[in-house]
């Protein structure tokens, strides 16, 4: 997307930064590792942080943890605060904030949505900007995923919620493997190009097991869904005085919906076609001695979706999102350099294409290309590093040519160890990141585009105190300049939007920087390894996530995401036959308060045909209860203790006792009335695993 002088005009030549975590207060636990070192390829090391601000995923997880579908995102359920919208796609929900706010890294610098079907539990049906079916970085191709939350000192300050980065892995030894499941057939190739190992070589390719039943001619449903990528690795030691790592990968998807024969909702009586294509390629070089790391990454995806109904099918309700071709691109860089034990500096730039050509409603379209260079430096300072007590400071600048707003960002890091084995942590951030850039581009009845927005803000506060296996944390987060409807006189009334509201629901109304929210909590977390054969981990989190918009009320209202309680169970337990054979069995329960959603107005969205909602509503609808049990059942073995060979049959269940979970409500035009779509049921997965 876009032209060449576009690319060519961004990148600097940048100096140095660091990123040796000198200051994380992180226990580290080899929780996973203690128990299932064995059971699978690799060995991982989950760091559990004191402000529950980083959770860090290794490819033992990938496939061992219940209801992850080979793809990181999902396993973050698991963990403190986070939780999903819609069990379709991979959605990061954390600390009440919506999916949106999530940004994606690869080896520390800033990418594209990099997720196939990213219309899958849509609202609209249009693409998702940070979510979908699934990840096109599957788990057999990282080597570690971290999501930084509330980045503060660990990654940039651009991002309210956090980053997911994610880094492909290194291969240790020569080897081909094959994995068959009802997700897909992948296949991969792990090459050594020198003696010791240190250059080396991956190849891996992937093909939906949906897309091969629908190229037989099989649909789920009216709708044929397939999806496929391509990945490729090259490490190459002594290069360039250190080591330099080159990948790509090449991912499409596609959905397409045949009117049915027998119409029971609107959808049923469309053809809709779904298209995706992602490209994603950079490169990472990392000094001999570990103090220059400097990464350049760039990526692009097309989105097309065009939807159609036959000519004596409602002929008077006009189709909403009939048409969408949504093309962006990311060139980013970042350059990092590690001055002394104590001082890090670094520098992100990019440059970003959003190029648009969508009809949402016969009123509201996306139109209009944005296109910016945005600039990050930063330095990190410690100030004290004693066993007892630490003090980090991280100062770091944004500008961004858009609009051409600077922006100073502040983070504080802190960890007092008592005596007594008790530890004290708090952490502080200032962010500010640019608006999703729909909200940018709208275009509709009454108004040209939102143009004249400005960036959002936020400080975030964390306090963590733990000991052993226990660990309570309390956030606050404070939320400004968040966009909503400057139309105060709006028919319409539009103002129940804000940035914090799903974007899948744009309105048909000027926007401004008016609203702000309110976002707190806490929660408690418990992990325990018993003698090497069960694992359990507990965790409990409130959290009250309410926004106000300053145009048209004083009082606070609940967002989308104002969970209020939300419960996470696990417990895995290793079964060893002997030394060649074991058992995995692994099992996760996820529970949170109902979602929020704004009232429909049946009388108007009758006379519109499409979902109208209630001015001024404020999300008063509060659904059902979302909980779900997933299993996991491995069977691993080894054909000796040093043959390559090993091969793993898994049962993955997702949702094992079939509870329809609330998705949304919506007004369909075909039976009238106000329906209220469902979630997935049961969903399991059959997988076939050899490495040899």
């Amino acid at each position: 997307a876009g032209t060449k002088d576009d690319n060519v005009r961004n990148v600097l030549l940048v100096i140095g930064f660091l990123f040796i975590n000198v200051c994380l207060s992180a226990q580290e636990m080899d929780v996973d590792s203690i128990a299932f070192t064995d059971s699978l390829p690799v060995e991982i090391i989950y760091q559990k942080s004191l402000q529950e601000n980083q959770v860090s995923l290794g490819r033992n997880q990938f496939l061992s943890f219940p209801g992850s579908f080979d793809d990181p995102s999902r396993l973050l359920i698991k963990y403190p605060g986070f939780s999903t919208q819609n069990d379709q796609a991979n959605f990061i929900i954390y600390d009440g904030m919506p999916p949106h706010y999530t940004k994606w890294n690869v080896y520390d610098t800033d990418i594209i949505n990099p997720n196939h079907l990213s219309n899958a539990g849509t609202i609209s049906d249009r693409s998702g900007r940070a979510s979908g079916g699934v990840n096109m970085f599957s788990g057999q191709i990282l080597g570690e995923f971290d999501y930084l939350a509330q980045p503060g000192m660990d990654g940039d300050q651009l991002s309210h919620a956090g980053i997911a980065n994610m880094k492909p892995r290194t291969p240790y030894e020569n080897k081909m493997f094959f994995n068959i499941s009802v997700i897909g057939l992948e296949a991969g190739i792990e090459r050594k190009l020198n003696d010791s190992g240190s250059s080396n070589l991956i190849l891996n390719y992937r093909y939906s097991f949906t897309g091969l039943l629908g190229n037989a001619g099989v649909d789920f449903g009216g709708e044929v869904i397939g999806f496929q990528d391509a990945f490729a690795k090259v490490e190459l030691d002594n290069t360039l005085g250190g080591k330099l790592s080159l990948f790509g990968v090449y991912g499409s998807s596609y959905n397409d919906h045949a009117v049915e024969d027998s119409v029971e909702v609107f959808k049923d009586g469309l053809d809709i076609r779904y298209d995706a294509n992602i490209f994603i390629t950079g490169a990472n070089h990392i000094s001999n001695d570990n103090r220059f790391s400097n990464s350049l990454v760039y990526s692009t995806r097309t989105d097309k979706r065009l939807s159609s109904k036959p000519e004596d099918f409602l002929p008077n309700v006009d189709l909403v999102n009939s048409r969408s071709d949504l093309r962006e691109s990311r060139l980013s860089l970042h350059s990092k350099y590690l001055v002394s034990s104590k001082l890090r500096v670094g520098l992100k730039a990019s440059n970003f294409i959003f190029d648009p050509d969508a009809q949402i409603t016969p009123e509201l379209s996306l139109i209009d290309r944005l296109s910016y260079v945005d600039f990050h430096p930063y330095v990190n300072a410690s100030f004290i590093q004693k066993e007892q007590f630490s003090l980090d400071v991280k100062v770091g600048a944004y500008y961004e040519t858009a609009f051409n707003e600077f922006s100073v960002t502040p983070a504080l890091n802190t960890k007092y160890l008592l005596s007594c084995g008790l530890t004290f942590a708090f952490n502080y951030s200032l962010t500010t990141q640019m608006q999703a850039p729909e909200l940018y581009q709208a275009s509709g009845i009454g108004f040209v585009s939102n143009n004249s927005l400005r960036r959002s803000n936020g400080h975030h506060f964390r306090l963590g105190i733990s000991k052993r296996d226990l660990t309570l944390s309390g956030f606050y987060h404070r939320l400004y300049d968040l966009a909503t409807s400057s139309a105060e006189n709006s028919p319409m009334m539009y103002d129940w939007f804000s940035d914090l509201s799903n974007l899948d629901v744009i309105p048909n109304s000027p926007l401004g920087n008016f609203a702000t929210a309110d976002i707190l909590g806490a929660s408690v977390a418990f992990e325990k390894d018993f003698n090497n054969a069960y694992y359990l981990s507990a965790n409990i989190s409130y959290i009250d996530s309410k926004s106000k918009n300053s145009l048209f009320r004083t009082t606070n209202s609940s967002t989308a995401y104002d969970f209020g309680s939300v419960i996470n169970l696990r417990l895995q337990k290793k079964i060893e036959f002997d030394k060649y054979r074991y058992l995995n069995i692994s099992t996760a329960f996820h529970y949170r308060d109902g979602a929020r959603e704004n009232s429909i107005d049946l009388t108007r969205s009758r006379q519109a045909g499409r979902t109208i909602y209630v001015g001024r509503s404020f999300f008063e609808v509060k659904q059902s209860a979302y909980h779900r049990l997933d299993l996991r059942i491995s069977y691993v073995k080894k054909k000796s203790k040093n043959n390559k060979y090993k091969s793993v049959i898994s049962m993955d269940i997702q949702n094992l006792y079939g509870r329809q979970n609330d998705a949304y409500n919506y007004y369909d035009p075909f039976t009238e009335e106000i329906e209220l779509q469902k979630q997935l049921g049961t969903l399991p997965v059959l997988s076939y695993r050899l490495e040899f």
